[in-house]
């Protein structure tokens, strides 16, 4: 497996996480299992991405996105370097985050849990953009996960 396969499927776990968040939003006990499953995501990120460091730029295309414009991705040195750190900070924050939301606290633990992998997954597709069409849509995505966060 390449490290650009490696990180795009780490993005999509932590979509998939968000996901599985919504099905119990009330529940704090799939919460504390979420958090430290994406904080697992996030080091196998940071591995991929490392991993990537010393290697040439590659290159995929997806086929997603509208038709005749698919969305194009680039793993570099640069994109790695900031995937590594992505990777380590949201495995720290993740793992401090699953002993802090409690179910009595304001909004739905679970909904909190989208909002947030949602946002971590954007933030590291914007990272392996490699066209405006995608970094626009990642930028965006990123934009209207952290207002909901907040």
């Amino acid at each position: 497996m390449t490290p650009l396969a490696a990180v795009v499927g780490a993005l999509v776990a932590w979509l998939a996480i968000g996901a599985a968040g919504v099905v119990r939003p009330r529940d704090v006990a799939v919460v504390r299992v979420l958090f430290p499953l994406g904080a697992g995501v996030a080091i196998v990120l940071a591995w991929a991405a490392l991993a990537a460091l010393g290697k040439p730029a590659e290159i995929a295309v997806l086929p997603l996105g509208l038709p005749g414009l698919p969305f194009h991705l680039r793993l570099d040195a640069l994109s790695a370097f900031f995937l590594v750190l992505l990777g380590s900070a949201s495995a720290a924050i993740s793992l401090f985050s699953s002993g802090y939301f409690r179910s009595e606290q304001g909004a739905a633990p679970g909904r909190i849990g989208l909002e947030y992998h949602v946002f971590l997954a954007a933030m590291g597709f914007v990272l392996i953009a490699n066209d405006a069409y995608l970094f626009m849509i990642a930028w965006e995505t990123m934009a209207v996960a952290s207002y909901f966060l907040v």
